[in-house]
C-alpha cells in the first residue's frame, strides 16, 4: 500500500493537531490539582489564543477541516487554563494581596511558592520520617 503525497501531509496535519491539543493537558492537570497558577504567565495565554484565533480564521476561510477542529480543540483547553488562572489566582489583573506577600518574602529573604508542590511534599515527608 502506497500513500501519495496529499495522504502523508493530511496525516502529519491530523498527527500535529492531536499533538498540539494533548500539549495544554498536563498543565490544566497540574494546575488544577495543585490548585494553584503561580507560573502560568498571563501574557503567553493571550498571545496563545490570539495567535489561535487567528490561524482558525485562516483555516476557516480555506476550508481545512484538520485545523479547523484541531484550534477549536485547542482554543477550548487554552481558555480551560485561562479560567483556571483567573480561579486560582484572584481574579484578572494585579492582586494586591499577593503582591504584598511577594514583597513581605522579599524581606524575609524567603523565596518559596504559596503552591504546594510535589518537591514540598516528599521534602516534608522525609523530614517527618528522619524524627522518628
Amino acid at each position: 500500500m502506497t500513500i501519495d503525497a496529499g495522504q502523508f501531509f493530511e496525516i502529519l496535519g491530523t498527527t500535529g493537531s492531536i499533538i498540539m491539543c494533548a500539549s495544554s493537558i498536563p498543565q490544566i492537570v497540574k494546575t488544577y490539582r495543585m490548585k494553584c497558577a503561580e507560573g502560568i504567565s498571563g501574557s503567553y495565554l493571550a498571545v496563545l489564543m490570539i495567535g489561535m484565533t487567528l490561524i482558525l480564521i485562516y483555516a476557516l476561510s480555506v476550508r481545512d477541516v484538520v485545523f479547523i477542529f484541531g484550534n477549536i480543540v485547542s482554543l477550548a483547553l487554552t481558555a480551560i487554563l485561562i479560567g483556571l488562572r483567573i480561579q486560582y489566582r484572584g481574579g484578572i489583573g494585579r492582586n494586591p494581596e499577593r503582591k504584598r506577600r511577594k514583597e513581605e518574602r522579599k524581606i524575609n529573604h524567603r523565596s518559596k511558592s504559596p503552591c504546594k508542590t510535589e518537591g514540598n511534599r516528599i521534602g516534608r515527608r522525609a523530614a517527618a520520617s528522619s524524627m522518628e
